[in-house]
């Protein structure tokens, strides 16, 4: 498989990408496009894994150009939000490549603010690819060749999966460790129908601290862990995330809180 060369461009998720190229200069080098690439996802770390035809192509190509059309959507609703363009070059003629898809992790800034005071993380949940052969010794100068097919939209296991991220897994983890007074502490454990995940909002006065308050949080789409004005985690997640963050932690609350944490869904 070969190593690659990337650059990135950034796109609404209308971004359109005709399927099989743009306009063609008068004199390509190459009239016939590649074989619309067959890609598949695996371990280890989700790598994307493409491999195309160069029947008709002449000369053969020293190298190909890739595009890879990232779709993010964060709170898994089945509706893309954004979408991104990797552009990779392979270093030689070999008709195949293969990148993790953390390589096509895009950081938004969720809080708008500069500098920014909540980025989160988001995970390509599917890709396409694109390629084009080029030549450069035959040609100087750019080579408008004709683009492939886009491949079949590959979908990123796991992305909207019962994971919880593990800054949140951190955060609250460390949180848990916060002393509350038994006298002043709160649990709320319930089930959010809206974004079908369970929610825990625990809060109590922490001992010694003339009525500061620790605040832990999983729900509204937010991991929170808050010792007064210091935050062992603060993070955006996704309904998915809050399912799979509420599920891990509720006995945890209930051990520390000393009563039950249903998040169940009603029956």
């Amino acid at each position: 498989m070969n190593t690659l060369r990337l650059t990135v461009l950034v796109g609404a998720i209308g971004l359109a990408l005709a399927s099989t190229g743009g306009t063609i200069s008068k004199n390509p080098t190459y009239t016939v496009a590649p074989g619309t690439p067959v890609c598949t996802v695996g371990a280890p770390d989700n790598t994307i894994v493409c491999s195309w035809a160069t029947a008709g192509l002449s000369p053969s190509p020293a190298k190909f150009a890739i595009e890879v059309v990232a779709s993010y959507d964060p709170d898994c609703d089945d509706d893309f939000d954004l979408s991104k363009t990797f552009k990779f070059d392979t270093p030689d003629g070999d008709a195949s490549f293969d990148v993790p898809a953390s390589a096509l992790d895009t950081t938004v800034c969720t809080s708008n603010d500069t500098p920014c005071t909540v980025p989160a993380t988001y995970h390509a949940k599917s890709v396409q690819v694109r390629v084009k052969a080029l030549n450069p010794t035959s040609r100087k100068g750019s080579q408008n060749n004709p683009f492939s097919g886009l491949s079949t939209a590959l979908v990123i296991p796991g992305v909207c999966g019962a994971v919880c991220p593990q800054t949140c897994v951190m955060g609250i983890n460390a949180w848990l460790l916060t002393p509350v007074f038994s006298a002043t502490a709160n649990l709320d454990c319930s089930y959010d129908t809206g974004r079908q995940a369970g929610s825990i909002d625990a809060r109590g006065e922490i001992p010694s601290s003339g009525g500061e308050l620790a605040h832990g949080l999983i729900g509204a789409g937010r991991c929170l862990g808050a010792v007064g004005a210091t935050a062992t985690v603060n993070s955006i997640i996704s309904a998915a995330e809050q399912a799979a963050c509420a599920t891990q932690f509720a006995p945890a609350f209930a051990t520390k809180f000393g009563q039950p944490c249903d998040i169940s869904p009603p029956p």
